[in-house]
Formats: structure tokens, C-alpha cells, sequence
């Protein structure tokens, strides 16, 4: 499976890799601009988005995604404490899968 997971912070993605790169291609980019490239290059079978970008960069890469690749697993992850805002931004966007940091190994089962 392909993965491609969109965060700023390089070392929670080392915890995803541990749990997940051993049966996975997983790709890492620090920048949403890049993650269009991904997805037209690479076959991705699910997208995971840090909430810690532009929240409007973060919407189009969503919406983009979703008109493109309408198979798309597509999840949201944040570090916000706030839980309902969470939901709401994840309700906004119709995306079902969303987290709260830090991600655990059932993450992934969850969102397939």
C-alpha cells in the first residue's frame, strides 16, 4: 500500500514509519504543494493530513484529492486539543477519518 503522509513534523512520521513502513511505501513531504506531484506520480492509496498547514492549503489538497481520486482514503490528524474542532473541519471537508496526535498503530485499520 502506498501512503502518503503530509506533516511538518518529521518525527512523529519516524513513529508512523516504525509502525507502518515495514509493509508499506510510505512518503513523507513536509510541503502541501508537493503532495499534488505525489498524487499525479504515484499510485497513493491513502493521504494523511496534519492540520498544522494553512488550513486553506489544506482544504484544496482535500478537495482536489477527493475530485481526482475518488478512491482515495483520505485522513486528517491534528494536535489540536480541541476535539470538536476537529470534527468540524473534518465534517466540512466530508472526511470520515480524523485523529488526534499521537497516532497509534490502530490508525491505519481504522481508516482501510
Amino acid at each position: 500500500m502506498n501512503i502518503l503522509y503530509c506533516d511538518k513534523d518529521l518525527e512523529l512520521f519516524n513513529e508512523f514509519e516504525k509502525m507502518y513502513g515495514s509493509s508499506n511505501n510510505l512518503y513523507f513531504l513536509e510541503n502541501i504543494k508537493d503532495a499534488i506531484v505525489v498524487l499525479i506520480q504515484k499510485k497513493i492509496d491513502v493521504l494523511i493530513i496534519e492540520l498544522n498547514f494553512p488550513i486553506d492549503a489544506c482544504y484544496y489538497l482535500v478537495n482536489y484529492s477527493k475530485k481526482n481520486y475518488p478512491n482515495l482514503k483520505i485522513a486528517i490528524v491534528s494536535a489540536c486539543s480541541d476535539e470538536m474542532v476537529l470534527e468540524i473541519i473534518a465534517s466540512d471537508l466530508a472526511v470520515k477519518n480524523f485523529f488526534k496526535k499521537p497516532i497509534d498503530e490502530n490508525m491505519l485499520q481504522r481508516i482501510l
